[in-house]
């Protein structure tokens, strides 16, 4: 067996973070809506008031705490970063534009929160979502529907077949060598002057204060690691494919402290690290993984430590 690390944060130098990464945590700022939904799930409740009930297997786990798991990281993420959407499409979903309706696609789609939310909001536009998983999904909305297949060989649909391409936290849906082709199959099936939006977690994690000395690292080795590591990157990697017009949102998240959000995202990467993926990759018994995964989320509330999300959002030229 490998040498248990001493911590399950490595010891090698982290980047300084952005300056203005202290007036981003959520707190006051958060809707009402999002509030009441924080709240009812760092309760143990299992709805978060959007609307959406979809249940689905996921392809890290398929039992009901993985999928209450996914339900808390949309409503975290929704809550951060202001909403799910920031294209400036909205008058084309809307349908006030006249002509076709808007096609929206989420790759990687999981149990399909985001979908239902924007199903719902936007009722004339279609959606489709594309998951290597099978969902048994109950009530949808008659403009959302769902297709089985792996998106790591590419998507099925033809050329230029959607306005909105989406895309979010697939760190461990692909390796690190084959996230080129897959923002250039995001392109090829993006219509002309429509957009891609594409989310991810940095494995980075910073002290609030700037002097915390180690990078989170919780997953030491393997093929995944590379893109949880240049989250940052997202809007470079959509300009070195063509992309216009890149903008770039990011959201901090507090990990076990700052109140009722940070205690949520707390409990999602707790669960995270919890996989049996994590254990193997670090070598480690079941118990000594438990015992370092304990440690490192009492350090990280200790030393207020926080992670940022990335949102890249480009224009696929004409």
């Amino acid at each position: 067996m490998a040498d248990v690390p001493t911590s399950a944060f490595s010891t090698a130098p982290a980047p300084q973070p952005p300056a203005n990464d202290r007036n981003r945590f959520v707190q006051a700022d958060i809707s009402p809506a999002d509030a009441t939904a924080v709240a009812r799930l760092a309760a143990g409740g299992g709805s978060d008031g959007s609307g959406s009930d979809v249940a689905a297997t996921y392809m890290l786990n398929s039992d009901a705490a993985e999928r209450k798991r996914l339900h808390i990281q949309h409503v975290i993420f929704r809550s951060v970063l202001g909403g799910i959407f920031h294209t400036p499409q909205r008058a084309l979903l809307q349908g006030s534009e006249g002509g076709e309706r808007a096609r929206v696609l989420d790759v990687g789609c999981g149990p399909g929160h985001w979908l239902a939310d924007m199903a719902k909001a936007f009722p004339k536009a279609d959606f489709v979502g594309v998951d290597i998983a099978t969902y048994d999904h109950k009530d949808l909305p008659s403009n959302l529907t769902f297709k089985t297949e792996d998106v790591s060989n590419g998507i099925s649909y033809p050329d230029n077949s959607f306005d909105l391409v989406h895309q979010r936290n697939l760190m461990f849906g692909y390796k690190a060598e084959q996230w080129p082709a897959v923002i250039r199959e995001l392109i090829r099936v993006t219509k002309p002057g429509g957009y891609i939006q594409m989310v991810e977690m940095s494995a980075w994690q910073y002290h609030y204060e700037n002097n915390w000395t180690n990078k989170a690292k919780p997953l030491s080795s393997g093929p995944y690691y590379k893109i949880m590591s240049e989250a940052e990157k997202l809007k470079d990697y959509l300009a070195e494919a063509g992309v216009q017009d890149i903008t770039e949102k990011i959201g901090s998240l507090p990990l076990g402290w700052n109140g009722p959000i940070g205690n949520l995202f707390a409990a999602d990467f707790r669960n995270l690290f919890s996989i049996s993926y994590f254990q193997q990759a670090m070598g480690t018994t079941p118990e000594e993984h438990a015992r370092l995964v304990d440690e490192a989320f009492k350090q990280a509330a200790d030393e207020r430590v926080y992670v940022n999300i990335f949102n890249a959002i480009g224009k696929v030229a004409k």
